[in-house]
């Protein structure tokens, strides 16, 4: 479920949001009132912060059979990124724009990891699999001298990838999931 807010960040313009990040400032929000009292400001809160109820959600994980299927039909699919995409999420689970906008530089195939620089979390270093580090390595010597990116993309502002959908759900579909 979501909910329509406006915020100053997109303009003015009323976008969704989910219930989750209304829980999270509604926390936050609690957390300030309690500080309040405890230091003296306020005597009481001035309000009991009622939260949503939220479905934990699905997970799902699939099956090696389903892999073999998914990994299959990415190989024989008309995009050339979708198998590599594909490879890098399933031996890291990294987010899809973390993959996308892999910088070749941002990867060190000698200890194994692969920093990103803008992870929702924060900066890190993604640990990756021997299996992955092979793949990357034959998969790099396909580079253009001096590419950028590991996703490049001529029609894209940002010089990489940004959208995987259309292929990726092709795939998905090719291989029954």
């Amino acid at each position: 479920e979501q909910v329509k807010a406006t915020g100053k960040q997109n303009g003015g313009k009323v976008v969704p949001v989910a219930l989750g990040t209304i829980n999270r400032e509604l926390t936050t929000l609690s957390h300030f009132f309690t500080k309040d009292v405890e230091w003296g400001w306020i005597e009481h809160k001035p309000a009991q912060m009622k939260r949503f109820k939220i479905d934990d959600g699905r997970i799902t994980y699939l099956t090696t059979e389903q892999i073999n299927r998914l990994l299959d039909a990415a190989m024989k699919d008309s995009s050339t990124e979708i198998y590599p995409f594909i490879v890098i999420g399933l031996e890291t689970s990294m987010r899809k724009m973390e993959i996308l906008t892999i910088e070749i530089s941002n990867i060190d195939l000698q200890r194994r990891v692969i920093f990103i620089p803008q992870a929702k979390a924060g900066a890190r270093e993604q640990p990756i699999t021997s299996v992955l580090a092979d793949f990357l390595k034959q998969y790099m010597q396909s580079a253009e001298p001096g590419q950028k990116w590991l996703f490049p993309s001529a029609t894209s502002k940002s010089g990489h990838m940004v959208t995987i959908e259309k292929p990726f759900r092709r795939v998905v579909e090719a291989a029954g999931l």
